[in-house]
């Protein structure tokens, strides 16, 4: 078990410097000697400690981050503190950005692996980590629908759920998107959630914004946000006990 860190400023730098750097050699040796070196990186406040091991999903490895560190390190930090999801990046690089047979690593965009504030498109939302144990925590196992790819995706549907920052921390949102988009005998989220189209979840999530705007769509349950929703855009995606005129 090791000790939680979280990279400092300078530590921060040489990691995007890293990452920058694969993507014109893919085989650059990753900079492991940051994890504990107290000129880049510092120890996290707390008594969270976590293990190298396998995740075989982003639930699986939500479930166990979420276990590790809620209750063992401050809440504020968790949810705000850049350095530390970077840290956790760097170890367990192998699984959020894996080497090949031949040693190369194929890059995402970098907000993956290091977020930035100040906006909405590179923020922690948008981090390979920190979406995980940002849903389990919020909502455990009703998230679980979401999240069923491998750390290193960028899975379209986290995408979209990442845009809706504003949204993806509703239960009533999250349980309504899952009776709308996921496929409960199949266990996968349906064709044709995830494109642009009338329906879609990126629909979904600008139709919500626009009744916020006259009801209270986070107090109510699924089932009332479902009766708010226009049928004529959503209806072939709703149950048919719920679907009507």
């Amino acid at each position: 078990m090791a000790d939680l860190w979280s990279l400092k400023p300078s530590g921060v730098e040489q990691f995007r410097s890293f990452l920058v750097a694969l993507k014109v050699e893919p085989t650059t040796p990753p900079p492991l000697e940051l994890l504990n070196d107290v000129r880049c990186s510092e120890p996290v406040a707390g008594t969270a400690k976590i293990e190298q091991r396998p995740f075989a999903t982003k639930l699986e490895f939500g479930r166990y981050i979420a276990k590790q560190l809620n209750g063992n390190v401050p809440e504020r930090l968790l949810r705000t503190s850049l350095g530390l999801w970077a840290w956790l990046t760097l170890f367990y690089l192998e699984q959020c950005c894996p080497a090949d047979a031949s040693g190369r690593r194929k890059v995402l965009r970098l907000e993956k692996y290091i977020s930035s504030a100040g906006h909405i498109s590179t923020g922690l939302d948008k981090h390979l980590l920190f979406f995980p144990w940002k849903m389990m925590t919020l909502h455990g196992d009703a998230a679980a629908w979401m999240l069923g790819g491998a750390l290193r995706e960028d899975s379209k549907v986290v995408r979209e759920f990442a845009n809706s920052y504003r949204r993806n921390v509703s239960p009533p949102y999250v349980n309504l998107a899952r009776t709308l988009y996921f496929d409960e005998q199949k266990g996968k989220v349906r064709t044709g959630a995830t494109t642009t189209k009338p329906g879609s979840l990126r629909r979904l999530d600008r139709v919500i914004h626009q009744l916020d705007l006259t009801y209270d769509v986070f107090g109510s349950e699924a089932s009332g946000l479902a009766e708010l929703i226009p049928r004529t855009e959503f209806g072939k995606w709703l149950p048919r006990r719920t679907s009507h005129g």
